[in-house]
């Protein structure tokens, strides 16, 4: 029987209070206006809301703990430790950098990053969030990194806000992320991010998916099947697909906009409605 769940979020959460549903303002970032949203939805039961890093988050679902990750990225990888409910399409991860370090980059013929020559190159300082996953593709090539280069990997709070800060700075030349706008709006740096730009990475191109995952246990499985069948609701359906499509600039959103009918039509169909 499923008597509470604790949500883990990789940005600093409000205080739970038990009984009162944790608010979410219209443009909050998504993982509190997705628990605001189960909470509102699933009340017979306590929720309660945490702030962890991805190695942590990892850690917690590995174990088997009574907890589910929200907007975590889905991956062959992450789906042998957690059952997933996929919530959003999201875009290719890309390489962070000052504007005015584009050109230190190596790119191909077509601009995009290519990271084995990134990674190896010691002139270069990056840093990535220990934990956190980028799809199989860069993850093979984090993983094939040489230490004699100048990628770091470092623990954070969160899921990896502070990188943008630091190449925001000029303290590392360069990190990764999932989709740059998102990410800088929801993590409120205090430095000037309009210096900031992304960059393709050559062989992660395809769009990938995030959503709740909760632990490969009895308990994991039917906490996510009852989340399941929330966000297969109209109202869940709505918030979904306004999120996907606010995370993605109008091409992306042409470009992908098979893909997303694609998972919403799905949601709707398993449904009923």
């Amino acid at each position: 029987m499923i008597s509470s769940i604790t949500w883990v979020t990789g940005i600093a959460a409000p205080p739970s209070v038990p009984g009162q549903i944790t608010p979410a303002p219209a443009r909050a970032p998504f993982s509190l206006r997705l628990v605001s949203f189960l909470e509102s939805h699933w009340p017979d039961i306590e929720h309660v809301v945490v702030s962890a890093n991805a190695a942590r988050a990892v850690k917690m679902l590995a174990e088997g703990d009574t907890a589910c990750v929200l907007a975590f990225a889905h991956t062959p990888e992450r789906e042998q430790l957690a059952y997933f409910s996929d919530a959003l399409l999201i875009t290719p991860p890309e390489v962070v950098v000052r504007r005015d370090h584009l050109h230190v980059l190596p790119r191909n013929a077509a601009g995009d990053v290519e990271l084995p020559r990134l990674f190896a190159d010691k002139s270069l300082r990056g840093a990535v969030v220990s934990g956190r996953s980028f799809g199989s593709y860069v993850d093979d090539q984090l993983e094939r990194a040489p230490a004699t280069g100048g990628l770091t990997r470092s623990p954070a709070s969160d899921f990896g806000s502070n990188t943008l800060a630091m190449v925001a700075l000029g303290r590392i030349d360069y990190s990764l992320v999932r989709e740059l706008n998102m990410e800088l709006e929801d993590s409120h740096l205090g430095v000037a991010t309009d210096a900031l730009t992304s960059v393709p990475i050559e062989g992660a191109s395809a769009a990938g998916y995030a959503g709740v995952a909760c632990p490969r246990t009895p308990w994991g499985r039917a906490v996510i099947q009852r989340v399941g069948a929330l966000l297969f609701t109209p109202e869940g359906i709505a918030l979904l697909r306004e999120e996907t499509e606010h995370r993605m600039s109008a091409a992306d959103r042409q470009r992908n906009a098979a893909q997303i009918d694609a998972l919403y039509r799905g949601r709707a169909r398993a449904s009923g409605r």
